[in-house]
């Protein structure tokens, strides 16, 4: 069985994974995603289905010889080309339509791509998470978010719905700050660099000075740590937990309802490996993020592992 591992700037772990793939008497072979897509065809619109794309992979033929294509796009290369994330998507839906197997799959991906398909996900799992409404312009301020912040109140959170590592991310306390982001992110100059939607979304206040990301492995708890939740833009509040931005990783060792939780959040997403971020309300433990496909630095070729043994046992023992 071969394997065709697709990814955007190649990283660390795409040819760690190839590595021990080969280790195992494995062939994989690294795939770039933007040179698999026809440059001539449109990109969908934010958030149409990919899967009625049609066929338009320049190298379909070639990746049919596959076993399993296993999906490396991270969702934070939104962050400098979110057309790429897009590309990812149409290539999924592509495969998938051919009866090929891929990992993560097109449903899984969307999970980790797009916030707001993430979280509609999650409600309809009755997994608790923030109530998010996605915006593409502002024409919708009148008809869709005024009514949503009537329903949720301040203050809110306003993200990139397609990105990660805490990139534009902003909480606002008044319809001033909101009118004031919106009309930043909106615009035509900011489009320009990022077109993918935003998500304005409710506020949930954690009970703790930490959130926890806790992964699940073929739907079993495999480790956890939490992050201490930071202050961010002007305001003193503490309430963002992002290593990227500045919060301290420390050991946790979680409660049986945070295992729960995750494995419920991994199981609606589809995925087979996930590292899934929690906080912590009045309610008990909510769903902030998934991460079906993390990336992982030259100190966690454990994880890599863990993941590589997975693969083999599920796809190929």
């Amino acid at each position: 069985m071969k394997i065709a591992i697709l990814h955007q700037d190649l990283e660390w772990a795409e040819e760690e994974f190839q590595r021990q793939f080969k280790d195992r008497g494995i062939k994989a072979d690294l795939y770039d995603v933007r040179d698999l897509i026809d440059d001539s065809l449109p990109l969908p619109t934010v958030h149409s289905d990919p899967r009625r794309m049609g066929l338009i992979c320049k190298d379909v033929p070639a990746l049919r010889d596959y076993g399993l294509v296993l999906n490396r796009v991270y969702a934070s290369v939104a962050n400098r080309n979110w057309q790429d994330n897009m590309r990812a998507l149409m290539m999924l839906g592509s495969l998938e339509a051919l009866g090929m197997t891929c990992l993560n799959s097109l449903h899984t991906t969307l999970s980790d791509y797009s916030k707001s398909y993430a979280s509609e996900t999650m409600h309809e799992a009755g997994v608790l998470n923030p109530r998010s409404l996605l915006v593409t312009d502002l024409d919708e301020y009148d008809k869709a978010v005024i009514p949503f912040v009537a329903e949720v109140g301040y203050p809110l959170v306003v993200k990139r719905d397609m990105g990660g590592r805490g990139k534009d991310l902003a909480r606002v306390n008044d319809e001033g700050e909101l009118e004031h982001v919106l009309q930043h992110m909106l615009s035509p100059t900011y489009k320009r660099s990022y077109d993918a939607g935003l998500v304005v979304q409710q506020f949930l206040h954690s009970v703790r000075d930490h959130d926890c990301r806790i992964a699940i492995v073929d739907g079993e708890f495999a480790f956890s740590y939490k992050r201490t939740l930071i202050s961010s833009g002007s305001s003193d509040d503490i309430w963002l937990a992002s290593v990227a931005r500045g919060s301290e990783m420390t050991e946790y060792t979680p409660e049986a309802d945070d295992i729960e939780v995750a494995r419920k959040a991994t199981e609606a997403i589809g995925a087979m490996f996930n590292e899934v971020d929690i906080t912590y309300t009045s309610d008990g433990p909510a769903i902030i993020e998934n991460n079906p496909s993390p990336s992982y630095d030259e100190t966690e070729v454990d994880r890599i592992s863990m993941a590589t043994e997975l693969i083999v046992k599920r796809f190929i023992h």
